[in-house]
Order: C-alpha cells, then structure tokens, then sequence
C-alpha cells in the first residue's frame, strides 16, 4: 500500500499498524457495546486494515491503566490480557482469542455493575 503523503495515517495504514484513534475506537467497542457486537466489529476493523490482536492489546494496555477503575477489576483485566498474549505467543487461534478479549471486558463490566463477585 502506497500514499502520496506520508503522514500518521498513511504510515499506520502502510505497516497495518492500529493508530491511537483507532485503539480508542476499539476500546469503546469493547466497553460500550454488546458483546456480539464489539467481536464483530473489532473483527470487521482486524479485516479491513489488517491490524494483529497482538498489537491491538499492545496499545489498549496504556489506556487501561488511565481508565479510572477499582485496583481489582484492572488487575484483573490485565492478567487476562497478559494470558490472552501468552496462549497467541503458542499458537492459539486469534479469532479465538478475540473472543476472550471482548469477554474480559465484559466481565470487567459486570464487575463495576456488581452483577458477578
């Protein structure tokens, strides 16, 4: 993929590269929507720019630590963040892991409306 400019854009689009704008749109997916929802379009976003799960979670890291959200519930998001990393880094499936994505922050969501312990 070629630009005639070279600018944040571009340089994003041409290393298929989530750019903050786009990390902050997924992370409002993943908060706001249904789960169904957000897997599909986080997966509609992964296909049309061609952005690794990896490096989505690479970036929604830093964001979740601004995020104002009781100690237990970031942790743990971010250790089921970190599993999700580790199971891609064996092999797993990333549509698969996903999945587990969307789902952790439904259960961080849950968490903050108090309906699971």
């Amino acid at each position: 993929m070629s630009s005639k400019t070279v600018d944040g854009p571009s340089v994003y689009a041409c290393v298929a590269y989530p750019s903050p704008a786009e990390v902050r749109s997924l992370l409002d997916h993943v908060l706001n929507e249904p789960i169904s929802t957000a897997y599909h379009n986080i997966t509609a976003v992964k296909n049309l720019k061609g952005i690794a799960l990896q490096d989505i979670i690479t970036e929604i890291h830093p964001l979740i630590m601004r995020i104002d959200l009781p100690d237990a519930i970031r942790c743990d998001l971010l250790i089921a963040l970190s599993d999700i990393e580790n199971r891609m880094s064996q092999g797993a499936s990333e549509r698969l892991q996903l999945g587990a994505f969307v789902s952790a922050f439904t259960r961080a969501k849950m968490a903050l409306e108090s309906k699971i312990p």
